[in-house]
């Protein structure tokens, strides 16, 4: 008796993609396209887009796959796999194989080499593995034996953490351009974040007129570019001005949270999506996100590691580890001026982190930040006046 042929690994029909291009326009992001292709044109089999959430990863996997990938079209496809819900090694093999149209065993040992096999057939393959952060280390471990398993194979990953596979190229996504302060009318209307924020007004029925574009800078500029933050301030131009709704935002008004006319957009809350990276911390790592909560801008690395006190964890490591840990999440953006590390959080991020600290905690954080503040002040006099530095 003869054995079965396996199914066919490539679909029925010429379609050599399952990605759908998003409604909406793209703004901007070319560097950040441009630095992907580089990386796999150099070799990488596994490139992850970094960011926290809101800065429009999901978007920059969509727009690569759209305007980038013509050489995985004309050969094994760009396929794209969507990871929300997935946790373990079985979740992501399934949703792959979901992507590819094919019926394969995931839970067995053999699933590696199945899969592999499946992809190899194929030749030069694109496959966008969105979310991935909410799956296990094992799973990345899986994901990093397929690509070693599959070397025509290359997988751009969107996530909020790092991978931590060797042979990862990380490209982490900074927010969108923000006008400068009294910057011209040009280089204000020009900027990624306002054409972005202008975009999205019309499609909720407001043109944003010229006057009104001093005002569209301030608020972008007080969203820190955030693209998810954007969306969500423009779609409430329903029902209020940009003056409006910069106004609620500096009376700590929630404007970020979504409504029913940006949820139908499919636009999604901003607090929440920072509530689902909060889930996947460490009972350490959240406590000292929400210390760190009390700085209102960037502070020396120096003074958030002197003002997070971990010792109510006795299992916790060392905290310059859980602050690289956070940083590795996407959790804090850095910044290096003059040889000193600074380091901050979004301030979407830092409303929800302080929210999470218990209020007899939050006291004694004040008071710590009161004195590290203090000290450090001093140490600068005293070094100022012996020796004339700043």
């Amino acid at each position: 008796m003869s054995r079965s042929r396996p199914p066919p690994s490539q679909p029925v029909g010429p379609s050599r993609t399952n990605v759908v291009a998003p409604m909406t326009p793209f703004f901007g992001r070319e560097a950040d396209l441009g630095a992907i292709d580089d990386a796999i044109r150099d070799g990488a089999r596994i490139v992850t887009v970094l960011g926290p959430a809101g800065m429009g990863k999901t978007r920059v996997l969509y727009r690569y796959a759209e305007s980038r990938a013509g050489a995985f079209l004309a050969a094994g496809g760009v396929w794209f796999v969507d990871l929300t819900a997935a946790r373990d090694v079985v979740d992501l093999f399934r949703a792959i194989t979901a992507a590819l149209s094919v019926r394969l065993r995931v839970d067995g040992p053999s699933a590696v080499t199945e899969l592999a096999r499946v992809l190899g057939e194929r030749g030069p393959t694109l496959v966008l593995c969105d979310n991935f952060e909410g799956l296990s280390p094992a799973a990345a471990e899986a994901l990093g034996a397929l690509s070693a398993a599959s070397p025509s194979t290359v997988m751009l990953v969107s996530s909020r953490r790092r991978l931590g596979l060797a042979g990862e190229r990380v490209h982490e996504l900074a927010p969108l351009a923000i006008p400068e302060q009294g910057a011209l009318l040009r280089e204000t209307e020009t900027a990624e974040a306002v054409r972005l924020f202008v975009e999205r007004a019309r499609a909720a029925g407001h043109v944003v007129g010229e006057p009104e574009l001093s005002v569209v800078a301030s608020l972008v500029r007080e969203l820190e570019g955030l693209p998810l933050a954007i969306e969500l301030a423009a779609a409430r131009m329903r029902v209020a001005s940009p003056r409006e709704i910069l106004a609620r935002l500096a009376r700590g008004h929630d404007v970020l949270g979504g409504d029913a006319g940006a949820r139908g957009a499919g636009v999604r809350s901003l607090k929440a999506a920072n509530a689902r990276s909060w889930d996947l911390l460490a009972d350490w790592e959240a406590s000292a996100l929400a210390q760190l909560a009390c700085f209102a801008s960037e502070v020396p690395l120096a003074i958030a590691e002197a003002v997070v006190d971990l010792s109510a964890f006795p299992d916790a490591p060392p905290v310059l580890d859980v602050l690289a840990s956070l940083r590795d999440q996407s959790l804090l953006a850095r910044r290096v001026e003059d040889g000193e590390t600074r380091v901050r959080m979004y301030a979407s991020l830092r409303e929800l982190a302080r929210e999470r600290l218990p209020a007899p905690e939050a006291v004694a954080v004040r008071a710590r930040h009161r004195h590290v503040v203090v000290a450090h002040a001093f140490d600068v006099a005293e070094r100022h006046y012996r020796t004339g530095e700043h």
